[in-house]
């Protein structure tokens, strides 16, 4: 019997190997993730943003929580999307203004 993660992923008894998960497709990982980042823009949004559908596959990077999205902002010139992450968006705020909120929102 397949198993359900906490995400809502079914995952088959073949595609566990211990604790880790061995097989997945790239439209599972997306959808555990809270944050996907395009390296072809790079630009950072929320996985549920409609500029995630319209991206591809290849250029999708998973980064996880809000220390993911930090990281690439700060150490990776990544920007937050104008319409899901307007609190990290360089283009209208100053990089001090997107630096002060991500300290803010990790509870810095």
């Amino acid at each position: 019997a397949s198993k359900t993660t906490e995400f809502d992923i079914q995952i088959a008894p073949s595609d566990i190997l211990g604790d880790y998960i061995v097989k997945s497709t790239i439209r599972d990982i997306v959808s555990a993730v809270l944050y996907i980042a395009n390296r072809s823009s790079r630009e950072v949004h929320r996985s549920d943003c409609f500029w995630v559908t319209q991206m591809k596959d290849i250029n999708k990077v998973p980064c996880g929580g809000l220390g993911g999205v930090a990281e690439l902002i700060k150490d990776s010139g990544y920007n937050g999307c104008f319409y899901c992450l307007p609190r990290y968006d360089r283009d209208t705020l100053t990089e001090q203004q997107v630096l002060t909120n991500l300290e803010e929102d990790l509870g810095r």
